[in-house]
């Protein structure tokens, strides 16, 4: 069976190009469950750190950059549901 990737290589492409560009820190979260202090360590990314390509911003090619907002935007959910879910 393919999966989602395999069928649209182009987005395939621009999310592999987008997980070397990202910048990502660590966040470490302190919370009790059943009386027990535990702690974990969730990634965070907070944006890009280098562009793909040389020159600025709108030296970039339009439809990567949208692929990497949004690819970004789904990097900030899956962290608050991660941390949510630690809650």
């Amino acid at each position: 069976m393919r999966t989602f990737m395999d069928k649209n290589p182009e987005i395939s492409d621009a999310f592999q190009l987008y997980t070397t560009c990202r910048n990502q820190i660590p966040y470490e979260y302190e919370f009790t469950r059943g009386g027990k202090g535990m702690r974990v360590l969730l990634m965070y990314t907070t944006g890009l750190a280098v562009l793909p390509y040389e020159g600025g911003i709108l030296d970039q090619p339009e439809r990567m950059m949208t692929f990497f907002e949004s690819f970004l935007q789904g990097d900030e959910k899956a962290f608050y549901t991660r941390l949510q879910k630690k809650q």
